[in-house]
């Protein structure tokens, strides 16, 4: 019998493969990964995307936007993941098109936190960009950390290096999880 923790990875896993969930089209997947995320694989995954964008011959600005947003988001799905899982059930996809770079990022989260995850990506995107960068600011100046270890600036970093929004759902999985889905677009200068 399978424990319930394996059940939810093997849906994410599906979810992840699903073309429909995560379209393709017009775009060329630089880097994909679906699986368990430790400080090591998210430096090896940082470094890969940064050799392909190098030698992609891409502007020094457009390298330090996807590697603030791509390091932002990994150590998010590390730091927020579901204990549960063991580090296991979060995902980044990295593709691009002829105008656009595209980071998605996804990890499974108890249904009990949607609400309060979509209120704050909702304030966030709400900010104009003074704002925003007020927060930012402020948050930083604060110093103030979560138990988990992290002060609230990610989603306020990622969104100050996107455009033009954070955009994001929930994916049921069943009754006590969803799938949390957020992508950047970043578009090349």
């Amino acid at each position: 019998m399978k424990l319930k923790s394996d059940i939810l990875i093997d849906k994410l896993q599906a979810i992840f493969e699903e073309e429909t969930i995560f379209p393709s089209k017009g775009k060329h997947d630089l880097l994909k990964y679906c699986g368990v995320l430790n400080q090591d694989l998210i430096n090896n995954i940082a470094q890969c995307l940064e050799t392909k964008m190098i030698s992609a011959a891409e502007s020094k600005k457009n390298i330090k936007k996807m590697f603030s947003i791509l390091i932002e988001g990994l150590q998010n799905l590390k730091i927020h993941g579901l204990e549960q899982l063991n580090g296991n059930g979060s995902f980044v996809k990295v593709s691009k098109d002829s105008s656009s770079y595209f980071i998605e990022f996804g990890n499974i989260v108890d249904n009990s936190s949607i609400i309060k995850l979509e209120s704050k990506l909702n304030t966030i995107n709400d900010y104009d960009l003074p704002t925003l960068k007020d927060v930012y600011i402020q948050k930083l100046s604060e110093g103030i950390f979560s138990e988990k270890g992290g002060a609230g600036l990610g989603f306020l970093t990622m969104r100050l290096r996107s455009h033009p929004s954070i955009k994001f759902n929930f994916i049921p999985i069943d009754s006590d999880f969803s799938l949390f889905h957020y992508f950047f677009e970043i578009r090349k200068t």
